[in-house]
């Protein structure tokens, strides 16, 4: 039986398009409703996984329809239509997931089909489940992500505009410079212009700076070093990057493994946005030790931060191999490693490798658990290690 998606759009023939006459051939079966008292209705007829809205510029409407849906039956997954840009910076904690109304039918198309995934790992994982429709704040993408990717889609596209649209943000400007000029790319002279700099670093990576940007300012939290959190994702993007290109990995998954590198903790930021305090503690009684960290966040919360950012690159419509590659980054073993996709495999690797030569250049005396595997890695990623952490 295929899964029922609501589409509920009170102004406007977006979701219209969308409707049951339209999706025939599509692995799930669409509703279709023009008020917000039809859709609760069929929420009591139906098991219903995703509830897509459209209230036009009408936000408060589609908080409020949101907020019953979510009370409801907290496993739907809601997303919604912003009819203006700022919508888009402002979304409502109700909302998993907001896409611009003009967007694209397939980015919707895809944005469901995302959000069926999410569905079903939610339905397989009751805890998750639960700590999921706990958090008040799940983010989504910044409109400068979707104006980046337009710009990337335009026959017209170019590295200055993609730099001219970078440039409205000075903070993101000086980090991108800053990352173009940093050890890992040994240049003859400085870096100062910003088409320069995208197009050393590659937009697969400037694309998730902006995604990690978005985050890491999100967190004014008193004691938190943002430039280490930033060192350490940056360090375990690069070398992911240099371990799956070593390794002769397709070429087309090279920027997944570094997209994934970059936003492999992206579920403890999600945390740390949410249960500061608690996730705080949690940080400090771990003292370092990431895979104790894994298990006190299992253990306390439900959920452990690599499926929480599974979760929310999985609702931003990503690649599935990175999603894939963020929700296993602590949980491969010799038995798992072999049967895991390259990626996965390169994010685990640099995450290890990365933290354990952090934690030996603080401390020498600290003990490492070795294996031939990552012995071998460690001596071919010191120079960049030492570059990325310095």
């Amino acid at each position: 039986m295929r899964p029922y998606v609501l589409l509920v759009e009170t102004q406007g023939r977006i979701l219209s398009e969308l409707g049951p006459s339209n999706t025939n051939q599509l692995p799930w079966e669409s509703l279709l409703v023009h008020d917000t008292e039809a859709a609760l209705e069929i929420l009591r007829l139906r098991r219903v996984a995703v509830v897509v809205v459209n209230c036009g510029s009408d936000l408060p409407s589609m908080e409020a329809l949101f907020s019953q849906i979510k009370a409801f039956d907290q496993t739907i997954i809601r997303l919604g239509l912003a009819a203006k840009e700022k919508q888009l910076c402002d979304t409502p904690s109700s909302v998993q997931q907001i896409l611009a109304a003009k967007c694209r039918k397939e980015d919707i198309l895809g944005a469901i089909e995302s959000a069926l995934q999410v569905h079903e790992k939610l339905q397989a994982n009751p805890n998750l489940a639960s700590f999921i429709s706990q958090l008040h704040h799940l983010p989504t993408p910044p409109a400068l992500y979707f104006s980046l990717r337009d710009e990337l889609e335009s026959p017209n596209g170019s590295l200055k505009g993609i730099a001219n649209l970078l440039a409205k943000d000075t903070a993101l400007t000086a980090r991108i410079l800053r990352i173009a000029n940093s050890g890992f790319y040994a240049r003859p002279r400085r870096i100062c212009e910003l088409h320069e700099a995208v197009g050393l670093i590659g937009i697969d990576l400037v694309l998730g700076i902006v995604l990690a940007a978005h985050l890491f300012d999100r967190l004014p939290i008193p004691g938190l070093n943002l430039d280490d959190l930033w060192k350490h994702n940056f360090a375990v993007a690069k070398i992911a990057h240099h371990i799956a290109k070593s390794n002769h990995t397709d070429p087309s998954l090279l920027h997944a493994a570094h997209l994934a590198g970059l936003l492999h903790d992206l579920g403890a930021l999600v945390l740390l946005a949410n249960v500061p305090g608690h996730y705080q503690s949690l940080m400090r009684r771990a003292q370092g030790d990431e895979q104790s960290l894994v298990q006190l966040e299992r253990e306390e919360l439900g959920a452990g931060h690599p499926e929480i950012g599974a979760v929310v690159l999985t609702l931003w419509n990503l690649p599935e191999i990175v999603a894939l590659a963020v929700g296993s980054h602590h949980d491969l073993n010799d038995q798992t490693f072999p049967q895991a996709n390259p990626v996965s495999q390169a994010v685990f690797l640099a995450e290890s490798l990365v933290t354990e030569f952090a934690q030996q250049s603080r401390n020498p005396q600290t003990t490492v658990v070795d294996t031939p595997l990552k012995q071998q890695w460690r001596i071919e990623c010191e120079p960049l290690l030492a570059a990325a952490l310095k």
